[in-house]
């Protein structure tokens, strides 16, 4: 399955590293302004990628439209899709985020069937989508931690897998003219600005005092999630097929609540794990849909989760 010894070092980077920045964005929200927290998280993983991208000779976009579409797709994936999750995690847990967020696949799918030009859906593929979001429906349902669950948090978290999915499907109608890692780089520097600008104007600054947990949180994640294991995503992308570099989106999740029954006491209950289990089975059955023979060759790629 792995071609080399770095292919196999760099899925194992984006398996644990994006499964543990739930956990680094519930930590960090405990202690910072949801906004500002991921503004700067952005801003300066935007900032630091674009500073060694331009050392290394890479150019800028050299026509306002890579501009444009780079700035759309930071606006939909990081202002939208990470803005409303690190907002929702003030609420719920971050195994709770995980998983509902592990039904992103589903999201984009369906999006994709009735995007202009988009790939009509197959009946395994309309199944898949049955049995996802009955998952979905089995974990958001009351009484999963025996506690009452926080309709802001659950509405945030599937607002912010809805921006993400659109976000998704219009990077792949729109690719990148310039290099994906210059991209990359003003779609952080974007989303970041969007979500510094809205903390700024709620009055967020109010509310913004650095603590050792709260620099621990941002320098995880902009160090971790967002240059380390977007590399190694990159990495693996450009040598391992994409139904095989897409299966780490499987074992995010199960990541994500280990870590946050460990570090947080989250707690796991057997319908969380039953929840996981049907989700997962949705997205496999649609992603084995859109990836058969008979799929028309521009079906939109697997998508890897929230990248947060």
């Amino acid at each position: 399955m792995f071609p080399n010894k770095l292919s196999l070092a760099a899925y194992i980077t984006v398996c644990l590293v994006w499964g543990s920045t739930y956990l680094a964005i519930r930590i960090g929200v405990a202690h910072l302004p949801p906004a500002l927290f991921a503004g700067i998280r952005f801003l300066l993983a935007g900032a630091i990628l674009l500073l060694i991208l331009l050392w290394r000779g890479v150019s800028l976009p050299q026509n306002s439209s890579d501009f444009k579409h780079a700035f759309i797709v930071g606006a939909f994936l990081l202002f939208g899709g990470n803005g409303c999750i690190a907002w929702a995690e003030q609420f719920v847990v971050s195994s709770l985020t995980a998983l509902i967020i592990a039904a992103l696949p589903l999201f984009v799918a369906l999006l994709d069937t009735f995007w202009p030009g988009g790939n009509r859906m197959s009946t395994l593929g309309w199944l898949g989508m049955l049995v996802g979001f009955s998952g979905v429906a089995i974990l958001v349902a009351p009484g999963i931690f025996n506690q009452h669950m926080d309709v802001r948090g659950i509405g945030g978290v599937l607002l912010g897998t809805i921006f993400w999915a659109a976000g998704s499907v219009y990077s792949n109608r729109y690719p990148p003219g310039c290099s994906i890692w210059m991209g990359a780089a003003i779609q952080n520097l974007s989303g970041g600005l969007l979500l510094t600008t809205v903390g700024l104007l709620a009055g967020e600054y109010n509310r913004f005092h650095l603590n050792s947990q709260g620099i621990l949180a941002i320098t995880y994640l902009v160090l971790f999630g967002s240059l380390a294991a977007y590399s190694a995503f990159i990495y693996i992308l450009h040598t391992m097929p994409p139904a095989k570099a897409s299966t780490y989106a499987y074992i995010n999740p199960v990541v994500a609540v280990v870590l946050g029954y460990l570090i947080l006491q989250e707690p796991v209950s057997w319908r969380m794990l039953l929840a996981a289990a049907v989700i997962l089975a949705g997205v496999l059955m649609v992603q084995l849909s859109r990836t058969s023979p008979q799929t028309p060759s521009k079906a939109l790629q697997p998508v890897k989760s929230v990248k947060v």
